[in-house]
């Protein structure tokens, strides 16, 4: 008997199935597998920065690794504008990056494989990018000042500072 190559590609509900207005919320192994790349980024993100050592540990080199790769990859793209947008970066090549470990696992399911997946992390990309470009270009945005005293570029990062 021969197994299909496809079947790694099903999404299957695991659980219940929960339907709100139509719309079928139920956990699938899909959600499953970001849920574990997100423990295990969590966990090393954790981990890592637990004892901050003058000369790190092997974990904490691990991340600190990660951290100056992605910041000089920025860096050298997009220059010293993107700084505002590094967490955002950062956040989303170590989430693409573990997604794709994982599903390197036997057994285990790529969860970047599927295009709703891309498709969802483009279209927050977009939209960060469209809102931070159109906020810091507006003329009214240039002239105010934030309670803390530094002039901030839109209203959406002077709500997401606090």
């Amino acid at each position: 008997m021969t197994t299909n190559p496809m079947h790694q590609f099903h999404v299957y509900r695991i659980g219940p199935e929960i339907n709100i207005a139509g719309v079928d919320l139920s956990f699938t192994n899909a959600s499953l597998f970001m849920l574990i790349s997100a423990i295990l980024i969590s966990t090393l993100l954790l981990f890592s920065t637990r004892e901050k050592k003058l000369i790190p540990s092997k974990i904490q080199l691990i991340s600190e690794m990660l951290y100056i790769f992605i910041a000089k990859m920025i860096g050298d793209t997009a220059g010293k504008k993107a700084k505002p947008y590094f967490p955002f970066i950062f956040s989303l090549f170590i989430f693409i990056l573990f997604c794709n470990m994982v599903g390197m696992l036997p057994y285990s399911f790529t969860v970047t494989s599927h295009i709703i997946v891309t498709l969802t992390f483009a279209i927050m990309s977009v939209y960060l990018l469209a809102s931070g470009l159109l906020c810091s270009l507006h003329p009214l945005s240039q002239s105010r000042e934030s309670a803390k005293g530094a002039k901030t570029s839109c209203y959406l990062f002077e709500v997401a500072r606090l």
